[in-house]
């Protein structure tokens, strides 16, 4: 299509546009979760709406000089297209997201931790002289190793067993006091800002691998970093965009539903304090 032509058709789709909800004010969050083709485009203008879907789209595109009304008439243009089959995780069981999100994306990070970390130690020194930000890439993939091997941990020992003894609570005769709302809260936190460091490092590898496009006379194991790295960023865009915005909302809202409140003792941190161990309570 010409761009004279596009133009044109924006300037009349700019009435249609509020009608689909792409509104300045929506959260990326939002977006991506009302419609999968909307992921995809957000993705393609490197709209982060895993680490950052708490921005709304006004502000990421302010903050990463892109032109709003571009966005919009792609987002607009995108669901114009045939809709494509996609696992419908929002309406999956929380415990049943839980054990998805171990099998699919636990065990694929642990496995790609260490092929990455492999691949870049067999980087030729020449090469690395050639190209001097594979280096820094790969001091920074050694943080991104050693944040994202404590966090798989935090899940699987705290959070996860909580999730599902919080499903297993809702739907049995458990006593009230068996839990308190609002501990996954605090727990969550502590894991929003280890993604917080995770998502800012990754976003620093994309930036210096150009968005992964493959250098000319790259020899075949930079190719095959490249290509490991951008499957890694992703399968944790993804994997964190599941956690983030469909399963701890899901799970903070159970919580609060069926569970009386948590209320810290006086005078200590909320991050700290927790109920008084009781039988089958994991916190």
């Amino acid at each position: 299509m010409k761009p004279e032509s596009q133009q044109k058709m924006k300037n009349s789709l700019a009435c249609v546009l509020p009608a689909q909800k792409t509104k300045n004010a929506e959260t990326l969050k939002e977006i991506a979760l009302a419609d999968c083709r909307n992921a995809t485009v957000l993705k393609n203008f490197g709209l982060d709406y895993s680490f950052r879907g708490k921005y709304t789209l006004q502000e990421a595109c302010k903050e990463q000089n892109l032109s709003l009304s571009d966005v919009k008439y792609k987002l607009y243009a995108a669901i114009q297209l045939p809709r494509v089959y996609h696992l419908r995780y929002e309406e999956w069981p929380a415990d049943y997201l839980v054990d998805f999100i171990v099998i699919n994306h636990h065990q694929y990070v642990r496995k790609s931790l260490l092929m990455i970390t492999e691949l870049f130690s067999h980087v030729p020194v020449d090469m690395q002289r050639a190209y001097p930000f594979i280096l820094q890439a790969g001091e920074i993939f050694q943080r991104i190793a050693i944040a994202m091997s404590a966090y798989l941990v935090q899940e699987e020992q705290a959070i996860f067993p909580y999730v599902r003894f919080l499903v297993q609570a809702t739907q049995s005769s458990l006593p009230e006091n068996a839990v308190h709302a609002g501990c996954i809260k605090h727990r969550i936190a502590i894991l929003e800002i280890e993604q917080k460091i995770v998502g800012e490092d990754l976003a620093l590898i994309r930036n210096l691998f150009s968005n992964y496009v493959l250098p000319g006379g790259a020899l075949s194991v930079v190719a095959a970093l490249f290509q490991a790295l951008n499957d890694f960023d992703d399968d944790l865009q993804q994997h964190v965009h599941l956690e983030n915005n469909i399963l701890y909302p899901t799970v903070m809202k159970l919580e609060k539903e069926r569970l009386r409140p948590f209320v810290p003792a006086p005078g200590l941190s909320a991050l700290v304090t927790l109920p008084e161990k009781t039988a089958g309570t994991l916190f």
